[in-house]
């Protein structure tokens, strides 16, 4: 499943695809947009899967608590301005943040063609973030928890700053905490045994063929940024 990005509001200069709302994409030569998922969770672990379609920039992806929702979202993840109901990772030092600090945890630079995968564990209160490089392979994982525990509830979100920005949800999976079983990291996520109907952080079905739906991303891509999917 994948999880549907809102409809009702949109950051500075950020572009929701229309239909499944399963890419965000940004292109400004200055400011943040932010973008959020729909619904947040509080229960059980939620599994989601983020492809880097385009990078050129900086930007953050992580999630964000309930309390951030209804302020502004033109702001980064980390810095001055930053909301302090980020968590996440900035994608040109691989950083990881923490309620709009930096930390000393650090993921590799995530680049076009890298995914993020988020283990979201609302029993424990726990975030695992792990980069998959554009080859499959799990390169590395940091995990929030303790004292860098998750907000009682929380989404997925993204922060894209100046430059051409392009992000995709290729899975998300429900499951009981303890389950950690990993998704497979080493075919495209697009292959049709690995992709199943797109589906909320509520769990609401929206099936469409996985043709469909790359066409469709190919051509919203490139009448955002200008560039081929």
């Amino acid at each position: 499943p994948a999880v549907a990005l809102r409809a009702d509001r949109t950051g500075a200069g950020v572009e929701v695809e229309p239909g499944e709302r399963l890419m965000v994409a940004r292109k400004a030569t200055a400011g943040w947009g932010c973008q959020l998922a729909e619904g947040f969770v509080s229960k059980r672990l939620t599994e989601v899967v983020l492809a880097i379609d385009q990078a050129e920039g900086d930007a953050f992806y992580g999630v964000v608590g309930r309390n951030f929702s209804p302020g502004g979202w033109d702001t980064p993840f980390c810095g001055g301005s930053a909301d302090q109901h980020c968590i996440g990772v900035q994608s040109g030092s691989g950083r990881v943040v923490y309620k709009g600090r930096e930390t000393e945890m650090v993921l590799k630079p995530l680049t076009k063609g890298a995914q993020l995968r988020l283990l979201i564990d609302m029993e424990r209160q726990a975030l695992d973030m792990q980069l998959i490089e554009p080859s499959g392979k799990l390169s590395v994982s940091v995990t929030l928890e303790g004292e860098t525990k998750l907000p009682p509830e929380v989404t997925v979100a993204v922060s894209l700053g100046p430059g051409s920005h392009a992000v995709r949800v290729v899975h998300v999976e429900s499951r009981p905490s303890d389950d950690t079983r990993s998704i497979c990291n080493t075919k495209d996520l697009w292959d049709p045994s690995n992709v199943v109907a797109p589906m909320g952080l509520d769990g609401r079905a929206n099936g469409q063929s996985d043709a469909a739906r790359q066409r469709r991303h190919e051509a919203f891509l490139a009448s955002i940024l200008g560039v081929p999917g």
